[in-house]
Formats: C-alpha cells, structure tokens, sequence
C-alpha cells in the first residue's frame, strides 16, 4: 500500500508540474502577442492582454460601422414644360439631391439667373446644411449646371425628397 501511495504521489507531482509547464507557456506564447509589451510575470500579461483585447474589440466595433452599407436617399425633381394661359413655354429645374449619412449632395440644372447661386446657397444653409464647395458651369447661353457638396448639421431634419421641393420654390 505504501508502495501505491507513493507512486500515486510521484505521479500527481508529475503531472500538477506539467500542468504549470503547459501554463507558463501558455503565458509566454501570449505575452508575445501582447504588442510593445515586455515584462513577463503572469499579473502583468493578464492585465496587458484583457487592455489589448478590449482595444481589439473597440477596434473591431469601429471597422464594422465603417463597412455597414450606407443609406443613400436620392429624389430627383426633372424638367418639364408647362403651359400657362398665354401658352408660353416654362422650364421647370432640374433638381436631384441624395443623401448619404450626413453628406449631401445636390445637383441643379436650370435657366441661369443673377443671384441664383446665392439663393440656392442660403437656401440650404437655413435647413441646416455646411456646405463644403460647390461648382457651377454655364451651359449654352441661359442653362447652369451647379453641383454642390455638403454636410449635414446637428438640427438638419427633411428628407432628400424636401429639400428638393424647398429648392423648387426658391427657384
């Protein structure tokens, strides 16, 4: 019986020493992931590996916001002619705004007038739009077409499709 229990203690001391060999491995082959990191006692890589893995995740959240597919609201207000009483021929704009989180971009094509471009720009920052640039080109002898870019403020609050109609009723 002695003879047992004295194997079955070796046996136990064997196996309770490689346990803590498989362990301080364990630590070393995670300390080494551990980025800029050099100290080696257990205590410290815990707490260096729980940091990186935490900043992993923050990481990780961030990256999946980015590549979450964008919502793009798009209207568009196209030309038509129209007749009034004295049957003359009026040109409606054409207008297409699109949305994309907090970008805008807006497209104009109409008669070219004096102040048109100031109107248009006023218009959109009194909704609540920074404009971040705009190009306008002339088009024959009365067309302009503008294109402007610009950023959504915190109180921006209308659809694609509102801003269009704002715009229709400054043009």
């Amino acid at each position: 019986m002695a003879l047992n229990s004295s194997l079955l203690s070796q046996y136990h001391a064997i196996a309770e020493r490689r346990r803590r060999d498989k362990l301080s491995q364990r630590f070393i082959a995670l300390a080494k992931v551990i980025p800029c990191f050099e100290k080696k006692d257990k205590r410290s890589v815990l707490e260096e590996a729980i940091k990186y893995v935490k900043q992993l995740q923050e990481r990780v959240k961030d990256l999946e916001e980015k590549a979450k597919p964008q919502n793009v609201e798009s209207a568009m207000l196209v030309k038509r002619k129209h007749k009034n009483k004295e049957t003359v021929d009026l040109q409606f704009p054409e207008i297409e705004a699109k949305v994309s989180n907090k970008d805008v971009l807006l497209r104009i094509y109409c008669k070219n007038q004096h102040g048109l471009l100031e109107t248009i720009l006023n218009e959109m920052e009194k909704v609540n739009l920074s404009i971040n640039g705009t190009s306008f080109l002339s088009f024959g002898n009365h067309d302009m077409d503008i294109t402007t870019i610009a950023k959504m403020n915190e109180n921006f609050g209308i659809t694609a499709k509102e801003l269009v109609q704002k715009l229709r009723m400054v043009l």
